[in-house]
């Protein structure tokens, strides 16, 4: 707890009292906290609020174990199984997933840039996709 302030931006109570909205659901996921306190101490570092911070961060895993119809279409336009992104997100950790994606759409991006047909767009949906809903 004491590194994942040291890295971040905000104060260890207000980290240590919002970890209840994210912890149960990144154990669910088999997430350690290394990566539930890494994420929070980037996504405060470029001005979220701790409390946005573990509320986005729980939705995110959420919609990464259980993504909605448009997140699987998007994802299998991508050329991967959400399944197998649910499955393995424990395995692979929030690092390891967000980096498969990644590599995901830059299979899908042609030389020095140019954008094949749908990527953009895909890779768009899919981000809208795991993040609606995160505000009323």
């Amino acid at each position: 707890m004491v590194s994942a302030v040291g890295h971040g931006k905000m104060p260890f109570g207000e980290f240590a009292g919002s970890l209840s909205t994210v912890l149960p659901i990144a154990s669910s996921a088999h997430l350690g906290f290394d990566q539930v306190g890494g994420a929070i101490a980037i996504l405060t570092n470029h001005g979220t609020s701790v409390r946005e911070a573990t509320q986005e961060l729980a939705f995110s895993i959420r919609a990464l174990q259980a993504p909605n119809n448009v997140a699987v279409l998007e994802m299998q336009r991508l050329g991967l199984s959400s399944v197998d992104v649910s499955t393995h997100l424990g395995q692979r950790g929030l690092t390891g997933t967000i980096q498969l994606l990644e590599q995901a759409v830059l299979q899908h991006i042609g030389p020095a840039g140019v954008e094949r047909a749908g990527c953009v767009a895909g890779a768009a949906n899919v981000a809208v996709s795991l993040w609606k809903g995160r505000r009323p």
